[in-house]
C-alpha cells in the first residue's frame, strides 16, 4: 500500500493509544477517511471526538455503512462505505454497495432495528439535517485500495434512485486528497483593518507572546473576506463555517436592526498572526488567519439586507515574540486555534434558562413532585423523586404530542 497512506495510518493507530485504544488498520482506515474526505484536515487530534462520537458505524450490524457525516456546506449527507483490502473485485464491490443502498432504504421506510446502535443514531442523524430543499440529496463514496472497473460496478449497482450520486475513492485519489490538505496551510500574507479610532486598544505581553484588542470597521473585515475567504482567511479555524439557525438568526437580526449594538452583542474574533503594527486607526496584519470568529466574519460578509451602516466588531490579534521554525510556528498558531474554540460552549436551552416560559413550566412540574432544570449545574433537591431536563422534555413533547420523532431527535 501506498507509503503516504499506511504513515497517516500509524498517526491515528498512535493516537488512539494515547485514549487506551489499539486500533486495527481497518478502523484506523475508518478514521483516516473522514478525516481527510468530510473533514479535510491533516490534523486528526482536533476532529477525533466527532468522527468516534459523530461519524463513526462501522462494526457488527452495520449494514455496510462504515460512516455518515452531514456536509454544512453542500447540504448533503455522506455516507462511507471502506475496504482496506487488495482483494476487492468488481462482484464485492457491487455486493457492498446493494448492502448500503439497501440499509439506506431500510431507513427511508423506517426499518432499522437490526442495526448496531452507531449506525442508527449517526445515519439518522445525518438524514434528519437534509431539509425540503435538499431531501434526498444522499452520496455514497466507496474508499478502497484495489484495482476494478469502477464505471462498470456503478452500472451493476441496484435501486441506485435511493442516492444522489455514487463516488470511488481509490488508493491514488486518497493519497492526492492528503497531500493536498496537508500542503493547503496557507495564511493571508497581509491586510490592513480600520479600526474605530486611534490609540483605543488594550495591550497584554508576556514572555513569549504579544497581543492587542481592538475594534475592527465592519467594511475592512468585509474587505479581507472577499478577498482571502479561499486563500487562507479561515485555514487555522478549527471548522469550517457551520449553519446554526439559533445563532445565524441572532446575528442576522442585529445586522438588520440594531447594528449599534454589535460591539456588545457578539463574542468577536481571534486572530493569530506572525506580526502585526497598529499606525493611528489603521492595524497591519502580516501571515494571519483567524482562528475563531469563522461564522461571525461569514454572516457579516455575506450578508444581503439593505442596512449598510458600519459598525465595529471586537478582535483579539495573537503573536509569538519569539523567533520560531515552520513548524513551532504552526503549532503556535494550532494551539491558540484550538484554545479559544474549545471553552465549553453555550448551548440553545442555555440562553432560554432564564425565561418566563421555563421558570413557569418549572413551577407547574414541582406541583407534580418532578425537577424540570432548566440550568444547566443546578442539581435537583433532595425532595423531588423525579427530575427531568428541559430539552429532554422538549424531546418528548416534539416525539410522542407533535407526532415529530425527527424533529425531536
Amino acid at each position: 500500500m501506498n507509503q503516504i497512506i499506511e504513515n497517516e495510518l500509524d498517526k491515528i493507530i498512535r493516537y488512539s493509544e494515547k485514549h487506551g485504544q489499539k486500533f486495527t488498520r481497518e478502523k484506523a482506515f475508518d478514521f483516516l477517511t473522514i478525516q481527510y474526505f468530510c473533514y479535510q484536515t491533516s490534523q486528526i487530534e482536533k476532529i477525533w471526538f466527532d468522527i468516534e462520537n459523530d461519524n463513526f458505524t462501522d462494526g457488527k450490524d452495520d449494514g455496510g455503512i462504515d460512516f455518515a457525516f452531514f456536509d454544512e456546506e453542500d447540504g448533503k449527507a455522506i455516507i462511507g462505505q471502506n475496504k482496506l483490502s487488495e482483494t476487492i473485485d468488481r462482484n464485492k464491490a457491487v455486493s457492498e454497495l446493494n448492502k448500503t443502498i439497501k440499509t439506506l432504504k431500510d431507513f427511508e421506510k423506517k426499518r432499522v432495528q437490526a442495526y448496531n446502535s452507531r449506525v442508527r443514531k449517526n445515519v439518522q442523524n445525518a438524514l434528519d439535517r437534509l431539509t425540503d430543499e435538499t431531501i434526498g440529496n444522499i452520496e455514497v463514496v466507496f474508499f478502497h485500495i484495489s484495482k476494478f472497473d469502477e464505471k462498470k460496478t456503478r452500472e451493476c449497482l441496484l435501486d441506485q434512485d435511493t442516492v444522489s450520486n455514487i463516488e470511488f475513492l481509490d488508493e491514488k485519489s486518497l493519497e492526492e486528497l492528503i497531500l493536498k490538505i496537508k500542503s493547503d496551510i496557507q495564511l493571508v500574507p497581509q491586510h490592513k483593518f480600520n479600526l474605530d479610532e486611534s490609540k483605543n486598544y488594550l495591550e497584554y505581553t508576556n514572555n513569549n507572546k504579544e497581543g492587542v484588542i481592538v475594534n475592527i470597521n465592519s467594511t475592512s473585515l468585509i474587505d479581507a473576506y472577499n478577498k482571502y475567504n479561499s486563500e487562507g482567511l479561515f485555514n487555522l479555524n478549527i471548522r469550517r463555517y457551520i449553519r446554526s439557525k439559533t445563532v445565524d438568526d441572532g446575528i442576522n437580526q442585529t445586522l438588520n436592526k440594531d447594528r449599534e449594538n454589535f460591539w456588545f452583542l457578539n463574542n468577536g474574533l481571534t486572530i493569530a498572526c506572525e506580526d502585526f503594527q497598529l499606525d493611528g486607526n489603521v492595524l497591519k496584519l502580516f501571515n494571519f488567519s483567524i482562528v475563531n470568529g469563522g461564522q461571525t466574519t461569514t454572516l457579516i460578509s455575506n450578508y444581503k439586507g439593505s442596512n449598510t451602516e458600519e459598525f465595529f466588531v471586537p478582535c483579539k490579534i495573537v503573536k509569538s515574540t519569539v523567533s520560531l521554525t515552520d513548524s513551532e510556528r504552526m503549532n503556535f498558531f494550532n494551539n491558540i486555534a484550538e484554545a479559544t474554540n474549545s471553552q465549553k460552549p453555550i448551548q440553545p436551552r442555555d440562553l432560554k434558562s432564564n425565561s418566563p416560559e421555563m421558570i413557569q413550566l418549572q413551577q407547574l412540574l414541582e406541583q407534580k413532585e418532578i425537577f424540570l432544570e432548566i440550568k444547566r449545574g443546578i442539581s435537583a433537591p433532595k425532595k423531588f423523586k423525579k427530575k427531568i431536563r428541559n430539552d429532554d422534555l422538549a424531546q418528548i413533547l416534539f416525539s410522542f404530542v407533535n407526532q415529530k420523532p425527527g424533529t425531536a431527535r
